[in-house]
Formats: C-alpha cells, structure tokens, sequence
C-alpha cells in the first residue's frame, strides 16, 4: 500500500528525542491508574454528576498525554526522503519531411539542393537542440509520399533513412514519379501513419511492455516548392486540428536553375527520353502551408544559409514544459508541521483544565 511506503520513508534528524518515551509511557500509566481508581470509585458511590467527570473533566488529561507523544515525534525531526516534483523540457516528436523529386538535383545552391538539405538535417539532428529523449521520422515525397521510419530514438536508424534519400548519378529516373512533386499525398499520410503508430503503442500487444508518452509534435518540410496543389485545404486543416505546426524550409534560388534527365517514356516504359527540367524557388506553395498550420518559413538559398538557427528556434519554441517527480538527495522536513497544531492543541487543553 501507498501510505505503507510512506511510512517507510520516513527518517528521523534527532532520533536521541525518543529517549523521552519511557516518560511519555509512565505519565500514560499514571493518567490511566488515576482515571481507573475514580471510576471505581464512582461505581462504589454513584452519583448524577459521575459520566460528567470521568468523560468530562478528564478529557483534558488524556489529550495532554497524547500530544505529549506526538510532540516527542515532532521533535525527533520527522523528515521524508524520496521525490520532489521538478521541471522537466519535456520530448518532441521532430517528423522531418524531404522532397526528393528530380528538381532537388539543381546545383542553384551548391552542390545540389538535395546535398545542402541532407547535410543540414543531419546537422540539426547532431546539435543540442535535438534532445536525447526526443524522437524522430522521416518521410519523402515527389508523385508518391513514402514513410521511411517510425517514430524512434534510434539515431543510428535515422541517419541511415537519411543516407538512402539520393538522386541518380546518372541523371536516369526509372521511377517517373519521382520527377513530379505533390504536396497532398505527403499531408494526408503524416497523420495516417502517425495514428497507426499512436494506435500500436497504446492498445496494441506491445502496449502493456512499453509506455507510449505522447510529445507535442513538429513538422520541418524541406522543399523548393516547385508543385501546386489547389486541394490542399482539407488536410492542413486537419493537420492544423491537432497542432501539428509546418515549418517550411525552401531551398533553391529566385532564378532556378535547370537540369536535364533521362527517364522512361509514358506510352512504352522499356524507351527512355530526354527531358529538361527547370526550376526556381517557389514559396507560395510552402508559406501557404505553414500560414495554415501556424508554422514558419525559411529560405536556404545559398550554401551558407543559417538554417540551423531557425530549426533551434522553432524547437525551443514548441517543446512544453512538464511537472514530473525526480529523485531527491534533499528530504523534506515536516517536524513543524506536526509539532505546531500538536502544540496549539496541547495549550487549549491546559487552558481548560486550569
């Protein structure tokens, strides 16, 4: 039992007050022999008035002996070792979200749009603004949005999805969803995915071994925004619904850039042909998103761009505070809290024996 432990905890700063005990036991003794001889002695002589000065006037006594021993274990100095109720930083689920359509293949921003973007998550993930407790995902998207990994602490699993985000080396795209990009699949996945892994942990087998705490959660979607969805509404207000804030991040150039590939033809997929893609930046797109989540945006469009600063900042601004108990090397005195109503009580008594 709780209050069982409680007791358990309890240790005392001046033990050498429970010599007194013997005295507290004799006046004990003494109270009980003067109030047992009184009753005999009413009994042998009854009287109107006898219940009134045995349960009456001898209340007082009684009550004196038993604050008596209260205040010699208030003066032992009670204290309570354990916990204490601190602040913790509290986890974040961090869903990193990454285009990886043809376009991110444009050396606007060198390298390569994707190369800048990969080295600056990685970064972020490396840095203290990302805690231990924290848990992260990444998802990918172009035509098709794809969920690379749960959500986990395993930072050794996340680095390895990032590392497989990649662009032919030969400019060949035998996938020609990847040279498209569309942001409506990716925004009614995250939420899909999410719940099925929330469902998982809380009422699934695994459920009863593992405590699924449930973070604020964040997005970073990293993009040039060269897409346009008009459908978009519906999702983000769902998004939004949960407080789910998009942070877009829009890598590339007002200019653009343009970059030619191979890939296979619609009516006969064993022909290739030749394409030219052209892109520039396009923040509408990604400051529609963000407006509708409550989110912010950023612009990487050089090789030197200080993303990290704004990814920190967007974490900070997100992770909530809670009021946990951790352990104490402190124990917590309450001798006062014991001795003083005992005294209070013990000088009402007095007052009305006198």
């Amino acid at each position: 039992m709780e209050w069982v432990n409680w007791l358990k905890g309890i240790t005392y700063k001046h033990p050498l007050y429970f010599g007194l005990t013997p005295l507290w036991v004799f006046a004990i003794a003494g109270v009980s022999l003067a109030i047992f001889l009184k009753w005999r002695s009413l009994r042998s002589k009854p009287a109107h008035d006898s219940r009134k000065k045995i349960f009456g006037r001898d209340i007082p006594w009684i009550a004196m002996v038993l604050l008596a021993g209260v205040m010699i274990v208030a003066l032992a100095g009670p204290q309570q070792s354990g916990f204490k109720v601190a602040q913790s930083g509290g986890g974040l689920d961090i869903i990193i979200v990454v285009d990886r359509s043809a376009s991110q293949a444009i050396s606007d921003v060198l390298p390569s749009r994707q190369q800048v973007m990969l080295r600056e998550i990685g970064n972020f993930v490396r840095s203290s603004a990302v805690k231990t407790e924290d848990r992260l995902t990444i998802f990918t998207f172009s035509e098709k949005a794809n969920w690379k990994m749960p959500l986990s602490e395993d930072r050794g699993e996340f680095f390895e999805k990032l590392e497989e985000i990649e662009q032919p080396a030969d400019r060949l795209y035998y996938d020609r969803s990847q040279l498209f990009t569309y942001f409506e699949p990716l925004l009614k996945l995250i939420p899909e995915d999410l719940d099925k892994q929330d469902r998982f942990f809380k009422s699934g087998p695994i459920s009863k071994k593992i405590s699924w705490t449930a973070y604020p959660r964040i997005i970073f979607l990293f993009s040039d925004g060269d897409g346009d969805d008009r459908s978009l509404v519906g999702p983000l207000a769902y998004i939004a619904k949960r407080g789910i804030p998009i942070y877009t991040v829009g890598i590339g150039t007002a200019h653009g850039g343009i970059i030619k590939i191979k890939a296979p033809t619609e009516a006969d997929p064993k022909k290739l042909e030749t394409l030219i893609i052209q892109s520039k930046l396009n923040m509408k797109t990604l400051n529609f998103i963000k407006d509708k989540t409550g989110g912010k945006s950023y612009v990487i469009d050089s090789s030197s761009g200080q993303v990290q600063s704004f990814l920190a900042s967007a974490v900070m601004a997100n992770r909530k505070p809670i009021l946990a108990l951790v352990k104490s090397d402190n124990s917590r005195n309450f001798w006062w809290e014991i001795l003083a109503p005992a005294a209070l009580i013990l000088l009402l008594a007095v007052i009305l024996k006198i």
